[in-house]
């Protein structure tokens, strides 16, 4: 015999009458919410309650409903209906859980989240099902607004990004003009020098770099690799090979430990071991400058660290150096690496930061989530 009990909802043992008794309590607190409350038998053979916000959400009586339990689907969308009706199959095994539109009598369109709970009796058979429909209409509203702000703010970014890119190639020409002219200049001046052309020569030389490095920049916006597993040992060894004259110049000594696999764009990676591997060698301490590579875990990323013992940073320059053209002190360089470095990581759903102080050197490290994130130019 099934036993009349306090439990209602998750697996719970009840007998219809029980349901009918429960149905008054229920009664009672879903008249002072606006959110439909329903409790019907298996597949809404029976309904055997329904709260007065049904009349105020679906514009129909709950007589109506209490007449033919299923009517609530003559008021869904046409677009909605086949497929919510299919679905009360799912209610008759104990479990609901959908979202359809319903047109009102006065043509108003709403948008609806209906979910239900399985009511069992004490040997697991489904006796009858309570949940609940909630009008989410604003909710959509927000989402479809939202949805209309990103896309026209990736718009907006995907043209600013394209003129940047165009503006920076265009000023390429004039540049390689102005060096041309200031070399025939001196070639005139049979083999004499003057400083007022070797002073321009220098920032053309250094406006042709922060011009690159700007279209650098824009065009990590594109990848042609899908999210493919990449193994960051490797990729920082490739970084090594291409610095190798560097670092023999420098006589430096780099440590490198066991790198984890994630789901990278290759090259980008490659790059961003160069990045940070130069930047390491540029400000390591004394003649012949020691880094470190390695990795440790994090929470559900991998965390990579690249570190000097160079004079370090500030506390106040640790952000702003991963500003485009922003150089802590009188670091050389152009000031755009760690900037290409961090849209990078970013452009992988990653962080990067540096942890260091004054005269203790500088760990610079990156985290990548385990999880792959899909780049602006991946299709797959």
């Amino acid at each position: 015999m099934v036993k009349k009990d306090d439990r209602a909802s998750n697996g719970t043992a009840v007998d219809v009458a029980s349901l009918r008794d429960r149905s008054n309590q229920l009664h009672l607190l879903a008249e002072r919410v606006n959110q439909v409350f329903w409790m019907s038998t298996p597949g809404i053979q029976e309904m055997l309650y329904v709260s007065p916000a049904y009349e105020h959400i679906w514009g129909r009586s709950c007589a109506s409903l209490y007449e033919r339990p299923q009517s609530f689907l003559d008021a869904i969308h046409p677009e909605d209906r086949a497929r919510v009706a299919a679905g009360i199959e799912g209610h008759a095994r104990g479990s609901w859980d959908h979202e359809y539109r319903i047109v009102r009598p006065d043509g108003d369109v709403r948008f609806i989240r209906d979910r239900g709970a399985a009511l069992l009796d004490d040997d697991g058979g489904l006796v009858g099902m309570c949940g609940t429909a909630v009008d989410i209409t604003d909710l959509k509203l927000v989402e479809r607004e939202l949805r209309g702000t990103v896309r026209a703010l990736a718009r907006a970014r995907r043209d600013l990004e394209q003129f940047a890119y165009a503006a920076a190639d265009d000023m390429q020409g004039p540049l390689r003009e102005l060096r041309s002219q200031l070399h025939e200049l001196c070639a005139g001046r049979a083999g004499a020098t003057d400083p007022r052309i070797d002073r321009l020569d220098s920032p053309v030389t250094r406006l042709e770099g922060m011009l690159g490095d700007v279209m650098e920049y824009v065009g990590l916006t594109d990848s042609p690799d899908p999210p493919a597993p990449r193994d960051l040992g490797q990729c920082a060894r490739l970084a090594l090979t291409g610095l190798a004259a560097e670092i023999e110049g420098l006589g430096a000594q780099i440590h490198l430990d066991a790198l984890p696999t994630v789901a990278a764009d290759g090259p980008q990676m490659v790059r961003l071991f160069q990045i940070l591997l130069t930047n390491a060698l540029v400000h390591g301490a004394g003649a012949a400058p020691a880094v470190w590579i390695d990795a440790r875990r994090g929470d559900g990323e991998s965390i990579i660290r690249v570190h000097d013992e160079g004079p370090g940073l500030a506390v106040e320059d640790q952000e702003s150096i991963f500003r485009m053209f922003r150089r802590a002190g009188d670091r050389p360089g152009s000031g755009a690496g760690l900037a290409i470095a961090r849209r990078i990581v970013e452009l992988h759903g990653g962080r990067i930061w540096v942890e260091s102080e004054p005269g203790q050197g500088a760990t610079f490290q990156f985290a990548l989530p385990d999880q792959p994130v899909q780049l602006a130019g991946w299709t797959g």
